[in-house]
């Protein structure tokens, strides 16, 4: 069933269309300054008529072209009222002391984490697509989403593109039965979308893995792959995998509830099942023969051990689907593979990787090599990444990296949208914790074109706290200049590829240029499983 919406389309006053949630972020040099600054916004508003009173869109496009500073508060709304009655309770909870998750999709900090601590990681699921209407509102809602999204939808073809235009409609039903094998192409297609809009708004990855085919998404979003070369390949490979299957077995996956050792001990003494996926400590999933799978699950049941099966095509990423990879190779062949521009960890060896002719290699095996995907995230964080976000699926993936990292105090997991359905709330959410944990979100890139313009908030100027005196002769302007210029060679390189790479947004009404952003020191820095991953 579809799942009914958290809150009716909200429209603006004298407008005649719903307008998708935005997000309006305000900052200051103190959290003091920043209760000044919210209340000199709410006066500025309350002293025009409410017909004359700015969008919220206009409002979150104006403000978000400031470079934000320490203390910020960041609001999630989808009308100028919702907005002003929302900005009038946090303001009230700041003066009282709240900080955090204020409640009512308001969101503050007293100061963002250093860059160290803050480095994000993005995820991407695999079979990726599974409940497509999760991202309908996104595609409904933000342009730059649409037109990358229908740009790789005609490159995958007309059954997957018609699918992709569906979604609208779709619900978060599954996929009708004719249209499986294009279930990895969509999955693909919606993240690397997902990706774009992440991008519009700000927010690149230091760090990209993927669990299962969200490999290659994750490979397109590290610039190892051009986002249409990535749907070729799941298309080539899908193609593949379908005549092993069809030459092959009847076979599944089954979820085990166990640790590894006590999980290989079990399959030894069971023909046709191998170890499938390895998600976290006590996750393990089997993937094998029917007659193999079954009998497994008959010794696990003996052994108290319990079992799940799941929803998969067929014997995914083990032997029985080695004669997928001759032809994965010949795909490969026709391919540019190219040397990630950031970090890539592969979950078939759990390891970073740069060498395009390493990653060739491990993607022609990839179907029949176990998912490695605990390993891959303590690589990651042992990489860097303290931020975690999964670009689509919901928090699937998360519960395995909170499990694999349990003993870490510093790790943040975030979700790019709702599985619940929440007419594209569950992104701006995220983007507004991003936001007050100090990742540099642009709050512009989610604005429609029309509301692209600036507003006069008369009197409501950012509270700085006055500038310091300057430091004494002889002493550096700027002990992290390096460190700096490293963050901005980095940032440059990966927008860079993601403009060649990946589908431009339709023209637009620029957004007024920001000032720069500053940067602060660059410091180093249980129970039952709900949910199985399980690749395809």
């Amino acid at each position: 069933p579809v799942p009914a919406a958290a809150r009716p389309p909200v429209r603006e006053a004298g407008g005649s269309a719903p307008r998708p949630p935005q997000l309006v972020l305000l900052s200051a040099d103190s959290m003091g300054l920043l209760e000044r600054y919210a209340a000199d916004v709410l006066d500025a508003l309350d002293a025009l008529d409410p017909a004359d009173r700015p969008t919220v869109g206009a409002l979150a496009h104006t403000l978000g072209g400031r470079a934000p500073l320490k203390a910020r508060l960041a609001i999630v709304a989808t009308g100028t009222e919702e907005f002003t009655g929302r900005l009038r309770r946090a303001v009230r909870q700041l003066e009282d002391g709240a900080r955090g998750d204020l409640g009512d999709d308001a969101f503050a900090a007293e100061a963002p984490l250093p860059w160290a601590r803050r480095r994000i990681a993005l995820l991407y699921p695999g079979q990726g697509s599974r409940g497509t209407g999760m991202m309908r509102e996104l595609y409904e809602g933000y342009a730059g989403f649409r037109t990358a999204a229908d740009a790789l939808g005609a490159v995958a073809g007309p059954d997957t593109a018609a699918l992709l235009s569906g979604t609208a409609g779709a619900g978060n039903q599954g996929l009708p039965p004719a249209a499986e094998g294009c279930r990895p192409l969509l999955g693909a297609v919606l993240q690397l979308a997902a990706t774009r809009l992440l991008a519009d708004c700000g927010v690149t990855p230091d760090l990209t893995l993927g669990h299962g085919v969200g490999e290659f998404a994750a490979a397109a979003a590290a610039g190892a792959l051009t986002g249409e070369d990535t749907v070729r390949l799941l298309a080539g490979r899908g193609a593949a995998l379908r005549r092993a299957l069809e030459s092959g077995p009847p076979g599944g996956m089954l979820a085990v509830q166990t640790d590894e050792e006590t999980c290989r001990r079990l399959v030894e003494g069971v023909d046709g099942v191998w170890p499938a996926c390895f998600n976290e400590q006590r996750q393990i999933v089997v993937s094998g023969t029917a007659e193999g799978l079954a009998a497994l699950r008959r010794a696990c049941a003996a052994a108290g051990v319990v079992t799940a099966v799941l929803e998969a095509a067929g014997p995914f990423h083990s032997p029985l689907l080695a004669p997928a990879e001759e032809g994965v190779r010949a795909v490969l062949a026709g391919l540019r593979v190219a040397a990630p521009v950031l970090p890539f960890v592969s979950s078939v060896d759990a390891g970073l990787c740069a060498d395009p002719a390493a990653l060739r290699e491990l993607w022609a095996r990839h179907a029949c090599a176990p998912v490695r995907f605990g390993d891959a995230v303590r690589a990651a964080y042992g990489a860097g990444a303290r931020v975690f976000l999964q670009v689509n699926g919901g928090g699937s993936l998360l519960t395995a990296v909170r499990r694999t990292l349990y003993h870490r105090d510093d790790v943040h997991l975030f979700a790019a949208d709702d599985p619940a359905g929440s007419d594209g709330r569950g992104l701006v959410r995220t983007l507004a914790r991003l936001a007050v944990l100090g990742a540099p979100v642009d709050p512009r890139g989610l604005v429609p074109a029309e509301d692209r313009r600036l507003v006069d908030l008369v009197g409501a100027l950012p509270c700085r706290a006055p500038a310091p005196a300057a430091p004494p002769a002889g002493l550096p302007a700027d002990a992290d200049i390096h460190e700096l210029l490293r963050l901005v060679h980095h940032q440059a390189a990966l927008l860079a590829h993601l403009t060649t790479a990946l589908p431009s947004p339709a023209p637009a009404e620029a957004p007024a240029p920001r000032a720069p952003r500053p940067r602060e020191t660059a410091d180093p820095a249980g129970g039952s499983a709900t949910a199985h991953p399980a690749a395809g």
